[in-house]
């Protein structure tokens, strides 16, 4: 939805505990049970944690905040750096806006292509043409189209020239 397209909230900040998959490498080339990271961010959230594993429901393994980010940089890019850039997008086609505060504003060229991009991606698949394209076309096209996005994605946030 459109509005998901604004929202900045990755790892739901508010939460006392957050989960998300754990994305790295390391962690997927041993993994076969499926491996989470979770977020603690109150006494709440660290009792419950403790409470499951000594119960043995869980087992935990602290990680550096570096980890988490490199688990999830693609959506907190999209969340996080890409989001005023889409925000200044919709704006100029008279859409309203939520305000946020300690937005990142400094965005290149690339990150107003990937931000445009999605936003195609988003009013494109609500379209019933979209929605056959979407339906009929080869995987393979799919997966290329993804891997095009993601490596804008990474060039505009390392400011390489593409």
């Amino acid at each position: 939805p459109l509005r998901c397209m604004c929202c900045s909230d990755h790892t739901n900040e508010l939460a006392d505990l957050s989960f998300g998959d754990a994305w790295l490498k390391e962690i997927l080339e041993k993994d076969k049970i499926g491996t989470s990271i979770v977020i603690s961010r109150s006494k709440v959230g660290e009792d419950i944690l403790k409470k499951a594993e000594l119960k043995g429901k869980i087992t935990l393994n602290k990680i550096n905040h570096e980890k988490v980010i490199e688990s999830q940089w693609a959506p907190l890019f999209f969340k996080k750096i890409s989001l005023c850039s889409r925000m200044r997008i919709l704006r100029s086609f008279g859409k309203i806006m939520p305000k946020y505060y300690g937005v990142k504003q400094d965005v290149n060229c690339v990150t107003h292509i990937v931000s445009l991009l999605q936003l195609f991606d988003v009013f494109f698949s609500k379209r019933k043409i979209g929605i056959l394209t979407l339906k009929y076309a080869p995987f393979q096209l799919l997966r290329v189209w993804g891997a095009l996005l993601y490596y804008l994605e990474v060039a505009s946030s390392r400011n390489i020239r593409v």
